[in-house]
């Protein structure tokens, strides 16, 4: 009851109600998110592999390695085999026009020399495995065609190097892709079983704490939605057949004597019920009748003749006029010097008013 207590009160307390504060919170939250989260490609040269092509464990005296003409392990050198795979990671394709037309496209071997030329080993799909050209020149840079590469879409080189047995081959990207984050990111997987994750950005973070704050109000939402499914639903459900009952079994609690006089306004109240059920007690028209704000307005306007049907213009507006009027004329509030006098007739009918809604929720539980 402590979930359904505190929407009311948040309700009652802001005109916006409960119920649009969370649409709202949650429309600027989802609002943020698409307006940060870019439609952006992202360009990665990923070293799958760094392998040594002859490796030997034990130190052999005669053994040459040869290669073109050149004895590599007296010269310290090795033969390696380089696998790099070029990826558009991002969530928007890359098309011709965002290459930098200023510049080639590619990457240079650093701590390295070409052994021969690199060779496109493998693709995604077709278009790129047709369409991708490599290309290498003698200071060791890499050119690959401007091909458009679409979101998730990757090839693969191989490329052979002859590098110094105690260095490790690096590459740097040339070129520039527009609408990328900045410059294309070179990681190196072979050196780990997963790739390496990006920096996390201000903005990542920033989609976060909004991304966890959005599941918090779907969660608090959920929790509201099964507590009306069980809850809700099972204090309404009582059709007015059983509302009579109901107000029959309140009447014996109650007995006469406890109703005296004021037995009219409390039929009245009770008819109420029969119409719409308890949670009648909880909305503002019927709460008038112990409001001593518009009781005092009521005064004020009958001294001065003044029509006070305005003041009812609501559903059931004059029941609850008929209800105000009796009380009034039961002297139960009177003018007085500083505004209105209540006596305490009026205070034992305010008390039995709010405790009927208390009584009456005890009573329908027999009925479930």
């Amino acid at each position: 009851m402590g979930i359904n207590k505190s929407f009311k009160t948040a309700e009652k307390k802001y005109a916006i109600g409960i119920y649009g504060l969370l649409i709202s919170v949650i429309s600027l939250g989802a609002g943020y998110y698409w307006a940060v989260q870019e439609r952006k490609p992202e360009l990665i040269f990923d070293i799958l592999s760094n392998t040594q092509v002859f490796s030997v464990n034990e130190e052999v005296s005669e053994l040459k390695i040869i290669y073109n003409n050149e004895d590599l392990k007296s010269k310290n050198k090795k033969l390696t085999l380089l696998t790099v795979r070029i990826e558009n990671s991002g969530n928007e394709d890359i098309t011709e026009n965002d290459y930098y037309s200023e510049s080639l496209f590619g990457f240079k071997l650093s701590n390295a020399d070409l052994a021969e030329a690199p060779v496109l080993i493998d693709a995604s799909n077709e278009f790129l495995l047709e369409n991708i050209k490599v290309n290498s020149d003698s200071i060791n840079q890499i050119y690959i065609n401007k091909v458009p590469i679409d979101k998730s879409e990757s090839f693969t080189i191989k490329i052979l190097a002859i590098v110094a047995n105690k260095s490790v081959p690096k590459i740097s990207p040339i070129g520039y892709i527009s609408g990328t984050s900045g410059d294309i990111r070179v990681i190196e997987s072979y050196k780990s079983s997963a790739k390496k994750a990006p920096p996390i950005t201000t903005s990542d973070k920033i989609l976060r704490i909004f991304g966890i704050i959005f599941l918090i109000l779907i969660g608090f939402i959920l929790l509201k939605i099964i507590y009306e499914i069980y809850w809700g639903r099972k204090k309404t459900n009582l059709n007015p057949k059983l509302r009579k009952l109901v107000v029959k079994k309140v009447k014996e609690k109650l007995g006469p004597e406890k109703l005296n006089f004021q037995n009219e306004i409390f039929e009245m109240i009770f008819s109420l019920y029969i119409k719409y059920g308890n949670i009648y007690f909880h909305n503002y028209p019927i709460r008038n009748i112990i409001d001593l704000n518009f009781l005092d307005l009521v005064i004020r306007k009958r001294e001065k003749n003044e029509d006070i049907d305005t003041l009812f213009k609501f559903k059931d507006g004059q029941i609850i006029k008929s209800i105000v009027m009796k009380i009034l004329d039961q002297n139960l509030v009177e003018k007085g010097q500083n505004g209105i006098d209540i006596n305490t007739e009026f205070l034992k009918f305010k008390k039995r008013f709010e405790g009927i809604s208390i009584i009456i929720s005890d009573v329908e539980n027999d009925y479930y």
